[in-house]
């Protein structure tokens, strides 16, 4: 009986957790908010604190924002430009992700100086086959 009733507490409390949880994630609002001394860090960590929370379009308005203002940041300019890419194929923008996809992996193939970072195309490529296979169905 004593072993029944510990695990019944346990599992209230596990339960209490998780609705508590969700109801504080559900309270968070989205929102686009650009500070004059936001740095690139700045803006990949709003990016990805509304992606987790859902908010795929603010995440997306952010790496613009970012791409807008950091126009010479090579490495994390491919990094947003995937991101942007990925979101989209997130929130069923297929068609589009998989054109933001290629003109990245464009980028890349004509690429010279060396400077691109190499996860983004890799990462780009399985997307775009994924997006591709999608679509094939």
């Amino acid at each position: 009986m004593r072993f029944t009733v510990t695990k019944s507490i346990v599992l209230i409390c596990m339960i209490l957790l998780v609705v508590s949880s969700v109801l504080f994630t559900a309270c968070e609002t989205c929102e686009f908010v650009i500070d004059d001394e936001m740095t690139p860090t700045h803006y990949f960590n709003r990016a990805q604190n509304a992606s987790n929370r859902g908010c795929y379009n603010i995440a997306i308005l952010y790496y613009q924002e970012f791409l807008k203002n950091y126009p010479n940041n090579i490495e994390k300019g491919a990094w947003a430009e995937y991101q942007i890419a990925f979101l989209n194929h997130k929130i069923g923008n297929d068609e589009l992700a998989l054109e933001l996809l290629n003109t990245l992996l464009n980028r890349y193939q004509s690429d010279t100086s060396g400077e691109l970072p190499e996860a983004p195309k890799t990462l780009a490529l399985k997307v775009k086959a994924n997006i591709e296979k999608k679509m094939q169905q």
